[in-house]
């Protein structure tokens, strides 16, 4: 082989040139240099590998088709038995997959070790071609090499956690504890590597308790983990036999209790810290001391464990603290309200008491639906001009550079429709997505984003409604509306009532920022997610300030009472500039 590149690159310009124009990609200079020579198709590179090969390894699907246009091989192979198209597999790149497909390479070949296109794909977590290869080739998930290797072996090999997940969705790879020839199962290769969350999928996709199953060298995971050395795994070790008595004992699949304790911990953590902290201050007479302490109390006991969005456990749930922080803070608002500010101040100021009563009659009806009501998720995807669905086949085959790209969901399964994004903690795609409030842990998207906003505004008018009562209980004890005397006067005898004040105030003030901003965004009829720099990944650059006040409010008026908040509305190019 040696001996050919020599012949046929001594000297040769265009040679070298073919070849700096297939690894720089660059179209034109390849065309023209293949209709001067066809004959260097057949010529390798210093590495052994043809101009299609190298291509290949570039996923460059233009390229791939210029190529074959120009008569390449597109079966030949590798020493090992690879063709290109495993090489445009293990390059990740679904394009050049589906260009090899479209120039009628042979889609079910093996290399010399057994592996189809699908272990390929596997091995570097190329979700989306694998979802290709079984939708538009019929190859399967279980398909095992000469060693009895399954895709899913190389994805956890690989610690592929997407690709894992992908693998065990509805039982689509098969047996999760098949072994190979060695009697090395997937869960033993997990333990191996020391990959605690691909070890707990798996042991939760299976119905059989796997960490008591041997390999081929009567070995259980728990053992091999145990081979590591490392404190790492030594820990990963005492997990998994935690793992193993939490089935035995419960006779279930797995959901460690401990982490049902740890998430009941964090939901009720920062309402007792908030509690805590108003009880200290109240009672510490010296506010030198009390200050400082109440303050520690909310910054680590309130505030830290908001900074996460997942519980660091095994299970990696929703972290509740924020949802905690909010119905901890509206229940002792209302309970204070009625027991503290209510009997002083009535019956004098009972007009105030039915504005707030229907306040709150308000914000449990909208928590109810917000909770309970479909923020907009996408079932079916993106369609075509005629109504039907698109696939990865429609994704694989688009051009790229050529305007607007279509986007694979592989979690939902499907093409990804404008103005929608797929939220990672509710795992679906959401149409118009604004934002996943952790604080009701939901997304806020097309059909629920203007009971948010409404329900913003409740809250907000509920934490000033408290204020207002509170001052007007220091005003009749004090005997005086000057703020100055009456604050030194419950910094006295009402601390417990001040600081309710203050914790309502500060809300209410970042409520009503937060309100001032979604209003912003509905006036330019954008969301948080997709404001001006997101459309623009859509084809449609706007300038908010070309906006007149009139458009402004008109498109908040259309959001709020003429249902243009859904998806249809945010899906055409119809805005007002």
């Amino acid at each position: 082989m040696e001996e050919q590149v020599q012949d046929m690159s001594g000297g040769n310009h265009a040679f070298f040139q073919l070849l700096g124009s297939v690894n720089n990609t660059n179209i034109d200079l390849v065309d023209n240099t293949l209709l001067q020579d066809l004959s260097l198709l057949s010529v390798p590179n210093q590495n052994g590998l043809l101009p299609i090969q190298v291509a290949a390894n570039r996923g460059y699907s233009p390229l791939i088709q210029l190529l074959a246009k120009h008569g390449a091989d597109i079966e030949v192979t590798t020493k090992d038995g690879k063709t290109p198209v495993m090489l445009a597999c293990q390059s990740g790149s679904l394009y050049a997959v589906h260009a090899f497909n479209q120039c009628g390479s042979n889609m079910i070949s093996r290399d010399s070790y057994g592996r189809t296109l699908m272990h390929y794909a596997a091995t570097v977590g190329a979700v989306h071609t694998m979802h290709y290869l079984h939708v538009n080739c019929n190859l399967a998930y279980d398909a095992k090499d000469n060693d009895d290797y399954t895709p899913l072996h190389l994805a956890v090999w690989n610690s592929h956690m997407q690709c894992v997940t992908y693998l065990l969705k509805n039982g689509r790879c098969g047996d999760v504890n098949a072994a190979n020839v060695y009697g090395t199962t997937p869960l033993a290769v997990a333990a191996k590597n020391g990959s605690r969350s691909i070890a707990r999928h798996l042991i939760l996709s299976s119905k059989k308790n796997l960490l008591l199953s041997k390999d081929g060298n009567g070995m259980t995971p728990v053992q091999h983990a145990l081979h590591g050395g490392t404190d790492k795994f030594k820990e990963f070790a005492l997990q998994m036999s935690l793992w193993t008595t939490e089935q035995l004992t419960a006779g279930r699949s797995l959901m460690p209790s401990y982490d049902t304790l740890t998430w009941y911990f964090v939901f009720f953590l920062p309402g007792s810290a908030l509690t805590l902290a108003a009880v200290l201050f109240t009672l510490i007479p010296y506010l030198s001391v009390s200050i400082p302490l109440a303050l520690a109390i909310v910054i680590f006991g309130f505030f830290a464990p908001l900074n996460n969005h997942r519980l660091p456990t095994d299970s990696g749930l929703q972290n509740p603290a924020p949802m905690g922080a909010f119905l901890a803070g509206l229940t002792i608002t209302v309970i204070c309200y009625f027991t503290l500010v209510w009997p002083r101040l009535w019956p004098d100021n009972w007009y105030w008491f039915i504005i707030i009563a229907f306040d709150y009659i308000g914000i449990i009806y909208l928590f109810w639906k917000l909770e309970y009501t479909d923020p907009g998720f996408e079932y079916v995807g993106k369609r075509s001009e005629d109504g039907r669905p698109l696939t990865i086949v429609d994704v694989a085959g688009q051009e790229r550079g050529s305007g607007i790209q279509y986007s694979f969901c592989t979690e939902c399964e499907i093409v990804i429709p404008e103005m929608a994004k797929h939220c990672k903690l509710c795992s679906r795609c959401c149409n118009n997505f604004d934002h996943h409030c952790l604080w009701l842990k939901m997304c806020i998207g097309a059909n629920n984003h203007h009971t948010f906003v409404i329900f913003l505004f409740l809250l907000s008018l509920d934490n000033f409604l408290f204020v207002r009562g509170g001052c007007s209980i220091l005003a009749l004890l004090s005997g005086t509306y000057d703020p100055w005397v009456f604050l030194k006067y419950a910094m006295v005898h009402e601390k417990f009532l001040i600081f309710l004040m203050l914790c309502n105030f500060l809300t209410g003030l970042f409520g009503m920022m937060n309100l001032l901003y979604q209003l912003s965004i509905i006036s330019a009829k954008e969301t948080t997610y997709f404001d001006s720099k997101g459309l623009a990944a859509f084809g449609r650059k706007r300038d908010r300030q070309k906006l007149s006040v009139v458009t402004r409010l008109r498109n908040i008026k259309t959001f709020f009472f003429n249902g243009r908040h859904k998806k249809q509305e945010f899906s055409s190019n119809t805005f007002m500039v």
